[in-house]
Order: structure tokens, then sequence, then C-alpha cells
């Protein structure tokens, strides 16, 4: 059983590398794709990595009409609206106030779990949450932030789109509980990417983006999404939503530990004490008895 939860705590490492390690890609592209059309070409060639094996792996457990309807609305809140929702959040807000933020997902997913399941918040499993957000605190520290209407917007974007994804695992648990992994990951991504749709005129660019770019869009959809959403969802599966939300704690880690080894950023003493918390807090939850 021990074995079994490593393993699974080691899924759960990767998946916070995987992601983290999107930033990366993300700033090699995103200047000449702009957000919208980055995030929608994200999830489609996520979306078109998974088709062939949902089509030849997965199809005779595909869902009925009625499931298609939700998993769309599912796709539309773990993808389509928190990506547009970031992007729109971080022309106004520093990065690090979005890794704050951000890191409140899986409070969120304890305080949704008490309401679609009547479970009980414990004391020691919401320690073990704010220990992992003061960390990241300390982990990204915060610039200086103007307040206007622009910036409170931002951040009334930023918060709905942590609720978002906290809502997309508890439906995920309560609703799809016998559909697979592929197939939950396949149309989630297929939906977000017809819902995101639209937005690529926001962005058109002018001039065909150079190799480089297109090269990292694509280990953006292939590998940090359509991989890392395989994960989570496998995840939500065999140790809950609150436990995987718990990812966004060690997402900003990995994100700055890759840009310090690629890209020598600086890494700090506070960075080091923030990702001593966030480890501490991540191991408290993940193993913590449900």
């Amino acid at each position: 059983m021990l074995g079994h939860l490593n393993l699974v705590f080691f899924a759960f490492i990767l998946l916070s590398a995987i992601w983290g390690s999107s930033f990366l890609f993300l700033r090699v592209a995103i200047e000449e794709f702009g957000p919208f059309l980055l995030s929608d070409l994200r999830v489609f060639f996520a979306f078109l990595i998974l088709l062939p094996f949902l089509v030849f792996i997965d199809r005779n457990k595909l869902a009925n009409k009625s499931k298609l309807k939700f998993l769309f609305f599912l796709g539309s809140i773990n993808s389509a609206v928190p990506f547009v929702f970031f992007s729109y959040a971080a022309f106004n807000l520093p990065s690090g106030y979005l890794a704050v933020i951000n890191s409140f997902v899986p409070v969120w997913s304890l305080f949704f779990s008490l309401i679609f399941f009547d479970e009980k918040i414990k004391l020691r499993m919401f320690i073990s949450l704010i220990i992992g957000v003061i960390g990241v605190m300390i982990f990204v520290g915060f610039g200086p932030l103007e307040l206007n209407l622009n910036s409170v917007i931002s951040f009334f974007f930023a918060v709905l789109a942590t609720v978002c994804y906290a809502i997309s695992g508890i439906l995920t648990r309560k609703y799809c509980p016998d559909m697979t992994v592929l197939h939950l990951s396949t149309f989630s991504l297929g939906s977000a990417s017809i819902i995101l749709l639209p937005t690529v005129f926001f962005d058109f660019p002018k001039t065909f983006p150079s190799t480089q770019s297109w090269l990292a869009v694509i280990v953006l959809g292939v590998l940090c999404s359509g991989v890392a959403m395989l994960l989570y969802f496998k995840l939500i599966k065999i140790v809950g939503p609150v436990k995987t939300t718990t990812v966004t704690f060690l997402v900003p880690a990995f994100g700055t530990l890759w840009g310090t080894i690629f890209l020598g950023e600086t890494f700090t003493f506070a960075m080091a004490i923030g990702i001593s918390l966030i480890l501490i807090s991540s191991f408290l939850v993940f193993f913590q008895k449900s």
C-alpha cells in the first residue's frame, strides 16, 4: 500500500514538474502568438495527440450523449474559462500575485468537498494547506501593485479562475467516477479548444511565427496539457481533488527551478524557505488519511 502511494506521489511530483516547465515554453511563444491564440493552440494540440488513443483504445467506453454535454461543460471550466481569465489578469497583476491566488485552488477544493460531499474539514488538512499558501507567498514575493479598477477586476477574474479549477475537480469526482482518464482528458481538451476558437482573432499574428515558437506551442500542448491532463484526472480518481490540486503549490517552485537551470535566473534564500514550506505542506496533505 505504501509503495503504491509513493508511486502516486511520484506522479504528483511529475505533474508539478511538467506544469512548472510550461512557464519556459510560454515565455518563448507568448510574444509571437499572444495569450488567446496560444491558449487555444495549446489545448488543440493536446486534443490532437490524445484523440487517436481514444479512437483506437478507448472507443468502446465512450459516454452517452448526456455525458458529452457534461464533458463540454467540464472542458470549459477546467481549461477554457480559467485560461482566458488568467490571461486577462496577467495584463494587470504581477506574476507573484497570480501564483499566490492560484495556490488557493486546494483551499477552494476543500470548501467545495464540504458542499458536494458533506466531508468534514479536518483541522490538520486545513493547516497543511495554509502552510502551502504561506510557502508560495514567501517563495514568489510581492511586487508593487497599484490599486485601480483594472487591478481589482483582474484580481476578481483570477479568483474566479481558481474557483473553476476547484469545481472541475469536484465535479469530475462526483459525476465521472467510472469514466476513463483518457476519455475525460480528450473530451475536456477538445471542448476547450472549441470554446477558445473565437478568441484566436484577438491575437492573430501579422507575421508567421518562428519555428522555435511553434515547437514551444507543440510541447505546451502535447506534454504540458495532453500528458499533464491524463496525470491530473488520474490523480483525482486515486487521491481526490483536494490532494491533487495542491499541485498549485509546487508549480511556481518548479517553474523557477527550470528557469534557474536553463535561463540562469536568480534563486534567493527566501525562495529556498518558501520551497521548504511548500514541500512540507504537499507531503502532509498527500499522505494524510482521507
